[in-house]
């Protein structure tokens, strides 16, 4: 009971380097050992993840090289549901890169219907409609 041992701590505000890490993954997660990271998904939806930007303020923790990494917009919701970072006109985030929103994504094999997309047009056109993507036949 009492004091426990964990590779850092997080003992820094301001965006510097908590003891234990360094310049690369200045940030502790203090989640069991503790690990260090770029950034660490501890806000809400609308609000800007430690070690994110106001461009990129979502922090993915199953991303990038070395973990974590800030994206525009999250994948983390099912079933038609928007995902973090997207609004209601383009509800679906597309990880790649700093991450986009889309009103479908291209992620499914021929015959098969694409992530936002329904029976009737189940192609997502990823470079066609105003906006980006859209279902087609």
């Amino acid at each position: 009971f009492g004091a426990t041992c964990k590779v850092c701590l997080d003992d820094k505000t301001g965006g510097n380097t908590d003891t234990g890490c360094d310049g690369n993954m200045p940030l502790c997660n203090t989640d069991g050992d503790g690990t260090c990271n770029k950034c660490i998904n501890d806000k809400g939806d609308g609000m800007i993840d430690s070690g994110c930007s106001v461009n990129t303020p979502n922090c993915d923790a199953n991303s990038g090289d070395f973990g974590a990494t800030c994206k525009v917009c999250l994948d983390d919701k099912t079933g038609g549901n928007t995902d973090t970072g997207c609004d209601g006109n383009m509800p679906l985030c597309n990880t790649d890169g700093d991450g986009t929103c889309n009103k479908c994504i291209n992620d499914k094999g021929d015959g098969m219907i694409d992530s936002g997309c329904s029976v009737n047009t189940p192609n997502c056109d990823a470079n066609s409609g105003d906006f980006g993507a859209t279902c087609k036949v």
